[in-house]
């Protein structure tokens, strides 16, 4: 690989290190507005726990 090939790659890799965490920022949010707004509610615990343990 040559020097600038190199630096590309860095340059692309830390791009997508930053895109992923600020994604992961406005999912974490989104959760948060969901629980404010008792939207958790929507997911009964009864129909959360079947779901859970149907996926684990």
């Amino acid at each position: 690989k040559t020097e600038e090939q190199v630096q590309e790659f860095e340059r692309r890799f830390i791009e997508d290190r930053k895109r992923a965490h600020e994604l992961k920022i406005k999912a974490e949010k989104f959760h948060d507005l969901l629980q404010m707004s008792g939207g958790s509610s929507f997911m009964s615990s009864n129909q959360q726990q079947s779901y859970t343990s149907k996926y684990t």
